[in-house]
């Protein structure tokens, strides 16, 4: 004789146990206003290398168009809000120079962002709008220029944060066995003074064990570019793949007694061959 089932219980009695136990809630509405803003709208910067099919670290200047001057710099590959520049055409200019792609600059509309969406460079992800920056990569002929790798005064000695910058340099160096590069040393005028150079420890970053002697201005940019060298050489490039110019203060960018004067003083990478 089979078993009665207790009628106590009923198979769904589990079922409807586990039910009043769910936390069922909405997604919570998506908010679109209007008018739309960038004072309302968040906003992705994508920096993509679509030829390596990667995304690239870097940061992005904010410029306001209209008074030509840097509001603030952020970083890419993020969501984030973007600043009024409170002018009179709310157009900001977004700059991404990172060493070893190619400079990339594109426009937005603070106050109408929506009708950018034409635009090829900008998407409209649900709420989001993504501006996209397509890195490439420096070819053969194209200079860029090492920024941020910055030397103590008289020396051919780099300060610490100079290493990013460096290790973007090695980077593109790494990409490819057969690319060659020239490094063009420059100074901010001409004179003839103390030349501080990296010991035998070979400490490219610190004035512990330096070796001070004299030089021109143009030792001195040879110098630079020739630590710069010797540090892609101690981390595996071919020193047959980097030459040396040096130009001393023969090619400034500023007057020499300008506010800008200390950009003067920089090392460029010239590509010679991919």
């Amino acid at each position: 004789e089979e078993k009665k089932q207790d009628e106590t219980s009923t198979p769904t009695d589990t079922t409807a146990a586990a039910e009043e136990d769910w936390n069922v809630t909405d997604n919570p509405p998506i908010i679109q206003y209007n008018p739309m803003t960038l004072g309302n709208t968040e906003v992705f910067l994508s920096l993509f290398n679509k030829g390596k099919n990667q995304i690239i670290d870097g940061e992005i200047e904010v410029i306001d168009k209209d008074r030509s001057r840097t509001i603030t710099k952020v970083k890419g590959n993020e969501y984030l809000m973007l600043p009024d520049p409170k002018s009179k055409t709310g157009q900001i200019v977004l700059v991404c120079d990172i060493f070893g792609y190619k400079k990339v600059t594109q426009e937005i509309n603070y106050p109408l962002p929506l009708g950018d969406t034409i635009k090829s460079y900008v998407d409209l992800m649900g709420t989001t709008l993504v501006v996209n920056f397509n890195m490439e990569r420096y070819s053969k002929g194209e200079m860029g220029t090492l920024y941020n790798v910055i030397f103590h005064n008289d020396a051919a000695i780099m300060l610490p944060d100079s290493k990013k910058e460096l290790n973007g340099l090695l980077a593109f160096m790494q990409e490819s066995n057969s690319r060659r590069i020239r490094l063009h040393g420059h100074t901010n005028g001409n004179y003839n003074g103390k030349l501080i150079t990296v010991g035998p420890d070979k400490n490219f970053f610190s004035m512990e064990g330096a070796v001070t002697g004299v030089g021109s201005s143009k030792d001195l940019s040879f110098k630079r570019a020739e630590v710069i060298k010797e540090y892609l050489i101690a981390n595996g490039i071919a020193a047959d793949r980097i030459e040396i110019k040096a130009w001393g203060g023969k090619k400034p960018l500023y007057d020499k007694m300008s506010v800008n004067a200390k950009k003067n003083v920089r090392v460029e990478v010239e590509v010679l061959a991919d």
